[in-house]
């Protein structure tokens, strides 16, 4: 028997990837994701991504591939001014609240780090995709290893905490494949919960 998922039409199967990447997103369990898209399908990306509700920007576009940070507004905005997100962005160097000058910065960050091999990886950006502050600090502390737990980031504190959320992401993911599964991203646009 095939699977359906090979008689899908090219544009189904770019609306399932989208919908399953940032799904947490787009239902406001997470403020935001950061995909990686060859930039030559980018515009095919950006007319299913356009009616999600959720606002993006390009971070980066380096070696045939664009960085794109998919935000719910107000959720990254909460996020960021939590004072544990705080306290981890003033060590890299980020300043205020405001939002724009915070992507600014962390895209800043991202290019460096793509063009020059010793510029390190941001990881800070892990606070505004809702990770907890602890587990960046950890993350970085440790240098990716020793994590207490690994699922959708590697946990160094609270591991029951961390697997409620990882719990709300595999949820809002089923959700928003089912809807894709019988609609479609074009039709109208996703209404937020």
């Amino acid at each position: 028997m095939i699977s359906e998922h090979i008689l899908m039409d090219e544009g189904k199967q770019k609306e399932l990837a989208v919908a399953f990447y940032l799904a947490p997103v787009v239902l406001g369990v997470k403020p935001a994701s950061l995909l990686a898209f060859w930039s030559v399908e980018l515009k095919e990306y950006e007319a299913v991504t356009s009616r999600l509700g959720i606002q993006s920007v390009i971070l980066d576009e380096y070696h045939g591939k664009s960085y794109v940070l998919f935000y719910d507004r107000e959720l990254l905005l909460r996020t960021m001014e939590s004072s544990g997100s705080k306290e981890v962005l003033k060590m890299f160097g980020y300043e205020g609240t405001q939002l724009e000058p915070l992507i600014h910065r962390v895209s800043l960050r991202l290019q460096k780090c793509h063009r020059r091999k010793e510029a390190e990886f941001p990881h800070e950006i892990g606070i505004m995709l809702g990770y907890p502050h602890l587990d960046v600090l950890g993350y970085i502390k440790h240098h990716g290893k020793e994590a207490l737990y690994d699922g959708y980031w590697k946990v160094y504190d609270d591991v029951a905490k961390a697997k409620e959320i990882f719990l709300q992401y595999d949820i809002a993911k089923k959700v928003l494949l089912q809807y894709v599964i019988t609609h479609s991203l074009h039709e109208k646009k996703v209404e937020r919960q």
